[in-house]
Parts: C-alpha cells; structure tokens; sequence
C-alpha cells in the first residue's frame, strides 16, 4: 500500500502531500502530533505506529509564539528517533487566549476537519 494511502487513514490530504514535498528532508519521515506532555514530550503517529518524540532544540530556543511549537493535529516532520524538525502548514486551527497570558494565544488543536461544539444552558 503506498505511504499516502496509508496516511490518509490518519488524515493525511492532498494539501499535505504537496506540502512535504516541499518540506522533507534526509531521512525525515511524516508524522501527526497526537498528544502533547509536560517537558514538550510530544506523542507521534506514523504509518509504522506510535513515536515518542521532541521538538527540536531550535524550536524550543524559539518560543516567541505559541503557534511555533507543535500542537495536537498537526503534521510534522520528523527524525525516526522522533526528533520534530518542521510543522508543515496547518489547515485550520482551533485557539483560545491563554488562560496564564491573556495576550498569548493557545492553539487546542489543528487539521480539523469537523468539530462538535456542547454547552451548558444553565448559568454556571
């Protein structure tokens, strides 16, 4: 089965293809950021399975803006030792005001393609 078939089942798209044609790298592989952990340990999925992993050094030295770190949904580029190099471009973006910085945006997630929004009707 070719890597695209085989990606599209986590969400992977054309825009996405096009997109790591222009990014990749060497021996980088493409991955989504499935979950997020304190220290930056970041939970990868890949064709191959689940990858513990880490942005790279100069990710982390460039903190400027929250949107420079890798956020859950997003695809990346990625070393097989699970090393992040690249966040390719995201499609959509889910955000809100940081709860610590009112000034800070804080990405909830990204490549969403559908989204269930519930609320409370009452006044709590």
């Amino acid at each position: 089965m070719p890597l695209d078939v085989r990606l599209a089942e986590i969400g992977w798209h054309k825009d996405d293809q096009v997109a790591w044609g222009e990014t990749a790298r060497g021996d980088q592989i493409p991955a989504r950021v499935v979950g997020l952990h304190r220290n930056h340990i970041v939970d990868l999925l890949t064709v191959d399975g689940e990858l513990a992993g880490r942005p790279a050094g100069r990710m982390l030295q460039d903190r400027s803006s929250s949107t420079a770190m890798p956020a859950v949904g997003d695809w990346v580029a990625a070393l097989p030792d699970g090393t992040i190099q690249e966040i390719l471009p995201r499609r959509s973006t889910l955000a809100r005001r940081s709860a610590a910085d009112r000034d800070r945006i804080q990405i909830l997630a990204t490549n969403i393609d559908k989204a269930i929004v519930i609320s409370s009707l009452n006044r709590e």
